[in-house]
């Protein structure tokens, strides 16, 4: 059996996450991923993973789900007494690409180019400035249904 190394994803990542997620709304982060998987190998010997929950990268975490068509990625679900949270493990030298990529596309955007060809003066949020609502998941959000018993 292959003995697999978890790691938690750093802060300053999560930070990078929540920094493209609010930049890049919707699908676009989606389809940023997608482009980047297209030529991705498949065939490569996998040690180290990233373990990332829901509740640290809320806006992402979906985009992230897309790393599980790579095979690089899985996801499940950790529970206690109170909550059940969702967790994705990612190999780490795929996301570490992912991450760097980001990270440039990112610069790019707010340091390099003239702040008027991007519609705006501001800098970018920072991980700082993103909501840290706790999450909570649909299974509790929506109304459970409810039983009264047999009725004749």
């Amino acid at each position: 059996m292959i003995q697999r190394n978890i790691f938690l994803l750093p802060e300053d990542k999560c930070a990078l996450w929540a920094k493209a997620s609010a930049n890049f709304p919707g699908e676009k982060l989606g389809e940023i991923m997608k482009r980047t998987l297209s030529d991705l190998s498949k065939e490569r010997f996998v040690p180290d993973f990233y373990e990332i929950r829901r509740v640290d990268v809320p806006a992402a975490f979906d985009a992230l789900l897309k790393l599980q068509s790579t095979g690089l990625a899985h996801r499940h679900f950790e529970t206690d007494n109170e909550e059940i949270r969702e967790v994705l493990e990612i190999e780490m030298t795929l996301l570490n690409a992912i991450m760097i990529a980001l990270a440039l596309l990112l610069d790019v955007f707010f340091y390099m180019l003239p702040p008027n060809a991007s519609g705006g003066d501001k800098l970018p949020p920072t991980a700082s400035g993103v909501e840290n609502k706790p999450y909570v998941p649909t299974w509790k959000r929506q109304p459970q249904v409810g039983y009264d018993g047999p009725s004749l």
